[in-house]
Formats: structure tokens, C-alpha cells, sequence
């Protein structure tokens, strides 16, 4: 994305992923199958990184956070979009059709976006100079951006926010409902309409979050308190109301007491793609590219780490009984540190505002 330019990557991108979803439909083995989906994956991780350099470049400091924000609840309306259309497509037609069908628009949508899009907003015919204006901050002229300022342990700070905020995502996405099941006595109806609901407060926060750190940012001028301040305190509101669950014995009130953690740990994404932003420079791809990994990397040694921990608290009597007797309880208590430690991270993430350029007498 760096070498080449968003216009063209994104394409790219989006060709190699349709291809990979045909050749699910399409396989005749698991080889195949393997290789349409490592081309799925390989190649949708590149498009948050070109994305940042996109907003980067197209939205000044004041409005990056609520780019991120709807750039995230756009992929879960399109998660959850797939996810009902495909029940529907069930009754007509085979998985493999669909898979198929589901790789056309792919090719519609590269070739309408490379005609549209241009990595400069000002070569771009609909960008009006008062607009043009406004994305660099008042220059009539391009600023070159400033060499990467952010200190080592930002950067550091940064990958560790994302690996414990991670982590503690994956929960809801992974072992959310089998908790609910066996420690409140919740069919599985019920789970996974609770789920639904945890899903639909996250799609609020996520439209919401960005809006508010930008709001903060344009008020009091400060990227630490937009981007740190923002995140640190919903952080650790999360991390309070997971605990708080932990004491409520009905299903209802204790989902609701998590999914209003949940609501507030969601504030802290856009935060995080906007501070990548902020500090990346030119090597934004690269350093939002690095998180994201990292976050990965947290989401998946958890989410695998699950069974391993219950059957270490069951086999110490003395740890089994501080959580009730039920291992999931410590479970519980471990993604909700999680977010704590997210916070802690936060609170060590230090933040330059960006250089505002100065217009001269011959701009």
C-alpha cells in the first residue's frame, strides 16, 4: 500500500479475495478449499492498512477518528448482511452457488473504486479547494508529511493496547455463549439471541466512538486526551462492569452488565486506528499494519488458551473455590483483565499533536 498507492492495492485486494471465495464454491478438495481461503485472508489484510493511508490522507486530524469509526461498522453491517442473506440463499440454491455468487460483486466493486477513488484528494475532479483545504489543515499547498516522531515505547504501547484489547474481544466471539450455557443455565436459543444483542450495542459504539474522540480533539486540541483519554477511561469502565457480572446471579442483568462493558470497550478501536494515524506519517501502513497483527496474534493465543486455563483452575481446589467452583467464572475474571491491561497500555501512550502548517504570504 505504501509502494503502490491505495487506488491500486484496494483492487488488487479485493480481486484476489473474490477469486479465493469462488474457489471455495468451486473446489473439488481440500487443496483447493485451503488455497481459496489462505487468499482470502492474505489478502483482506491488507485493507485496513491501506485504508488508514486513505483516511490519512483524505480527512484532517480532527475527523480521522470518526473515518476509523465508520470504516469498523461498515464491516460488521457487512458481516451480519452476509450472515442473513446467506440463510435466505439456503433455500434457493447450494452452498457452492453461493460462494460464487458471493465473488461477483468483488469484481464490480474493484473496478468501481479504482475509476473513483485517487490516492491524492487533490487529483480528484468532485474535491473542491475549500475542500482541499480543509483535509490539510488550512494549506492551499501539500504538506509533506512529518518523519515518524513517536517514541519507541508509544509504538510499543500501541501493539500491546491491541493484543489485550483483542483478547478480550475474541470472548464474546468465541466462548461467550458456551459460558452463558453453563454457568447461567441459558439454552442456546436464548445465547445466541443475547449474543445478537452484545453484537448490535458494539455497532452503536463503534458509529459513536470515533465521533466523540474527534469531538474531544477539536475542544481541547489534545490527541492525548482524544485518543489516550478516550480509550483509557472506556477501558477501564469495561473491565469494572465484566468484574461487576461476576456478583449478579440473574442471565439477563449480568449480559446486560457485560454488554454495557462491552459498549464502552468498543470506544477504544477507533482510538486506536486514529493514534496509528496520528503517529504513522508516512509509515502509517506499516504501523497500523504491525497492530493489527499484534491484536491478531492476542485474539488468537486467548481464544486457545481457554480450555488450558479452565483445566488449570479445575485441578487446583484451592483457585477452583475462590470462583465458585466454576471454572468459567475465572475465565471471566481473565478476559475482563484483559481490558484492564489494555487500559494500563493506554496510560503509558504518549501522543504529539500533529505540526499545523502555517500559510505564508505567497500561499
Amino acid at each position: 500500500g505504501q509502494l503502490f498507492g491505495t487506488r491500486v492495492m484496494i483492487p488488487i485486494y479485493i480481486v484476489i479475495w473474490s477469486v479465493g471465495t469462488a474457489c471455495w464454491g468451486l473446489s473439488g478438495g481440500f487443496l483447493v478449499l485451503l488455497i481459496g481461503r489462505l487468499m482470502v485472508g492474505i489478502s483482506q489484510a491488507g485493507i485496513f492498512p491501506c485504508s488508514t493511508i486513505a483516511i490519512s490522507r483524505w480527512y484532517p486530524a480532527t475527523e480521522r477518528a470518526r473515518a476509523s469509526s465508520v470504516l469498523a461498522a461498515a464491516m460488521q453491517i457487512g458481516a451480519a448482511a452476509a450472515a442473513f442473506l446467506t440463510v435466505i440463499l439456503l433455500r434457493y440454491m447450494s452452498w457452492q452457488t453461493i460462494f460464487v455468487s458471493y465473488a461477483i460483486p468483488g469484481f464490480i466493486i474493484a473496478a468501481g473504486f479504482y475509476w473513483w477513488f485517487r490516492d491524492d484528494p487533490a487529483e480528484h475532479s468532485r474535491v473542491s479547494d475549500s475542500e482541499l483545504q480543509k483535509i490539510r489543515g488550512g494549506s492551499k499547498k501539500a504538506v509533506p508529511r512529518p518523519p515518524l516522531s513517536a517514541t519507541p515505547l508509544s509504538l510499543w504501547m500501541l501493539n500491546c493496547q491491541q493484543f489485550f484489547r483483542a483478547a478480550g474481544q475474541v470472548w464474546f466471539g468465541s466462548w461467550f455463549a458456551t459460558y452463558l450455557q453453563e454457568t447461567r443455565n441459558v439454552s442456546q436459543e436464548k445465547s445466541g439471541l443475547l449474543l445478537g444483542v452484545l453484537l448490535l450495542l458494539a455497532f452503536v459504539a463503534s458509529l459513536l466512538s470515533g465521533s466523540v474522540s474527534d469531538w474531544v480533539f477539536k475542544r481541547t486540541g489534545s490527541l492525548n486526551l482524544a485518543r489516550r483519554g478516550v480509550a483509557t477511561s472506556s477501558l477501564l469502565l469495561c473491565g469494572i462492569l465484566v468484574f461487576s457480572a461476576y456478583w449478579i446471579e440473574d442471565a439477563t442483568w449480568a449480559t446486560a452488565t457485560i454488554g454495557a462493558g462491552v459498549f464502552f470497550a468498543t470506544f477504544a478501536g477507533p482510538c486506536s486506528y486514529a493514534a496509528a494515524i496520528d503517529m504513522g506519517g508516512r509509515n502509517v501502513a506499516s504501523v497500523f499494519a504491525v497492530m493489527n497483527m499484534v491484536g491478531n496474534f492476542g485474539a488468537g493465543l486467548l481464544a486457545l488458551a481457554v480450555p488450558f486455563f479452565r483445566t488449570f483452575i479445575d485441578n487446583r481446589p484451592a483457585l477452583l473455590e475462590m470462583f465458585g467452583d466454576n471454572s468459567w467464572n475465572a475465565v471471566l475474571v481473565l478476559f475482563g483483565s484483559m481490558y484492564l491491561m489494555a487500559a494500563a497500555c493506554w496510560m503509558f501512550l504518549h501522543l504529539e499533536p500533529p505540526a499545523q502548517p502555517k500559510e505564508t504570504e505567497n500561499e
